[in-house]
């Protein structure tokens, strides 16, 4: 199972409230409408929390998570009734129209928390853009990496790491970042103080960062995928009220 992530800015007349506000009722009921097809597997949305850490670069408002079968139904989606009647018709209600998207493969490296429980704590997400290298080496490291790659002497109580995917069929956009890594902490102070001592390169050789951006989020799950209930340690639960 592949997934789609992408970095979406609330429209310019809205405050942060409003944004997340509608994303989480009025554009959640029109994604759920890509279920039926077959399309989307897995949806959880990040909303930006107005806290932010010292010295990141702010990302955007928002990150979607959706889970897809293949690269194929990514290309169904773009073109699928329900979505181009749907979530497409209501994007410029509360979305600027600068969304950056990356296909990925994601690999899970700590599970102290199952991924439903980790909903409860502090998660943050950073967007990284790497120099040109070899594919295979020295990036594959980072899918087996064990630690945040800013803050290897850190424990997070969940580490998620995205490895964008570049051999994408034509008519596809071309990944904006090449790794989107996900961490969730016990609270906010647990991650201040573990981000006053962040590297300024991961301890990979051979890795180097162009430009890093991030935000602290709070996950609004919508539905989880069937796969990552059985195979990451969560409760499979589709209604994230349970």
């Amino acid at each position: 199972m592949l997934k789609l992530m992408s970095l979406i800015d609330r429209r310019s007349d809205l405050s942060l409230d409003a944004f997340s506000e509608h994303w989480r009722t009025v554009h959640r009921e029109l994604a759920l409408r890509l279920v039926a097809p077959g399309i989307m597997r897995g949806y959880v949305q990040n909303h930006r929390r107005a806290t932010a850490l010292e010295g990141l670069e702010p990302a955007g408002d928002g990150c979607p998570e959706l889970w897809v079968d293949s690269v194929d139904a990514v290309a169904q989606l773009g073109a699928c009734r329900e979505y181009l009647e749907g979530a497409h018709l209501d994007e410029p209600n509360f979305m600027a129209s600068n969304a950056r998207l990356m296909i990925s493969r994601p690999a899970v490296l700590v599970h102290t928390l199952g991924r439903s429980e980790a909903t409860a704590v502090t998660k943050l997400l950073l967007f990284f853009e790497l120099p040109p290298a070899d594919p295979a080496e020295p990036w594959a490291s980072l899918a087996s990496f064990e630690h945040p790659l800013l803050l290897p002497d850190a424990r997070p109580l969940r580490l998620e790491r995205e490895i964008a995917i570049h051999d994408l069929p034509s008519g596809l956009p071309a990944p904006a970042f090449d790794v989107i890594e996900s961490s969730w902490w016990p609270d906010l102070d647990t991650l201040e103080r573990a981000w006053k001592h962040r590297n300024k390169e991961p301890l990979i050789p051979g890795v180097g960062i162009k430009r890093v951006a991030g935000m602290l989020a709070w996950e609004l799950p919508v539905l989880w995928p069937p796969i990552d209930a059985a195979l990451q340690g969560g409760a499979h639960r589709n209604d994230p009220s349970s």
